[in-house]
């Protein structure tokens, strides 16, 4: 992937995973998520055994802050939520130690050194396009294992962590100028990714002047898509979020398939939901000889469990560390929100022998 194609033509056409539940429990299970305004679950909707967890979602009360988060609240300043209202006890907390990386270990010396070979062939394609005084345009050539010639080139906006705030218009002028950047240059994308944290608070954040911009994106590239990240959570309403986004031209996959035809050549898009106040699911399984893309907000989603055929895994959350300790401890990880399952955080980085990971900075700071 790296220079721009001519000649791209686009379908989409969204297919579902089946699931094991009969049609009857299915549509009981459907009525209960959809009541809770969650986001969908198409990979493998919930099990009836998982319908008391949904449920005691709606007991969700805002929980007492505790010197963990008033420190950060101090250090994050306007950022930071007047209130955590997410619960206090993380519904995932128990299962942590189960958890198995998607990350393989090298099994040869070769194998290492071509993975390092990837990964500083990518960073020394990197081409920085300063579009203001807080945020620019990283452009990378990022090669694809047995990519089809139809998707050579294939252009991919990656946008994660913008954070709009109705308190504060930073995000909101940062992304008014990566709009004008992008108009003004004409440059050709093919794809927007967006990798979740849309919002810093609530959903009042998606104000009308952050819609508009993101409205303008859309228009200079009709193939926009995005997930949840936990920010989004914030306020219990991340369907309105997906509502409001659909609006302006960006499609919720949250735990969903598209499959999008270039040039008769396939291209998925496996969209996975936060890591912990989500529900993150893997596909069932993936197409070995097509190309595939994940996008999710916390690399954490990407577990042991998902399937190795994955070419390309884009996330975010980190912000690449936005405070760290003299031993090299990172603020997010003391707060619980990165437990860093995969080892990667910053960057670029080579999961296996076939996928390759990139983890955005944000448009702007938490």
């Amino acid at each position: 992937m790296g220079s721009l194609v001519q000649d791209t033509s686009m379908t989409v056409s969204p297919q579902l995973y089946p699931a094991a539940e009969t049609q009857d429990s299915l549509t009981e299970i459907k009525n209960v998520l959809s009541g809770l305004h969650l986001p969908r679950v198409d990979f493998e909707l919930a099990s009836l055994s998982e319908l008391s967890r949904a449920q005691d979602l709606r007991n969700r009360k805002p929980s007492t802050r505790t010197i963990r988060e008033r420190l950060a609240s101090a250090l994050e300043g306007p950022w930071a939520p007047a209130t955590v209202d997410l619960p206090a006890a993380n519904p995932y907390e128990g299962l942590r130690r189960e958890f198995k990386a998607f990350r393989e270990s090298t099994s040869s010396t070769s194998s290492l050194s071509q993975r390092l070979q990837v990964e500083r062939d990518i960073e020394t394609s990197k081409n920085i396009q300063t579009i203001s005084a807080w945020s620019s345009v990283y452009n990378y050539n990022v090669p694809i294992r047995n990519l089809p010639p139809q998707l050579h080139g294939l252009t991919i906006l990656h946008l994660s962590d913008i954070h709009f705030l109705s308190s504060h218009d930073r995000p909101s002028r940062e992304m008014g100028s990566l709009a004008k950047h992008l108009e003004r240059s004409g440059e050709r994308i093919d794809l927007i990714l967006l990798s979740g944290d849309v919002i810093t608070k609530s959903p009042e954040d998606l104000c009308p002047t952050a819609l508009r911009h993101l409205a303008r994106l859309s228009a200079i590239c009709p193939q926009a898509f995005m997930v949840h990240g936990n920010h989004d959570y914030h306020g219990h309403r991340p369907a309105l979020i997906s509502r409001e986004l659909e609006k302006v031209g960006f499609h919720d996959i949250n735990n969903h398939h598209i499959r999008l035809t270039i040039s008769n050549a396939p291209l998925n898009i496996y969209g996975v939901d936060d890591a912990y106040y989500g529900k993150p699911t893997a596909p069932l399984k993936v197409a070995p000889q097509e190309t595939n893309i994940v996008l999710t907000h916390n690399l954490d989603a990407i577990r042991g469990d998902f399937p190795k055929d994955v070419d390309l895994i884009l996330s975010g959350h980190t912000h690449w560390g936005e405070f760290r300790f003299f031993d090299g401890s990172r603020l997010m990880n003391l707060w619980g929100y990165c437990d860093n399952i995969n080892r990667h955080t910053k960057g670029w980085a080579s999961m296996t022998d076939r996928s390759l990971s990139f983890v955005h900075p944000g448009l702007a700071r938490y």
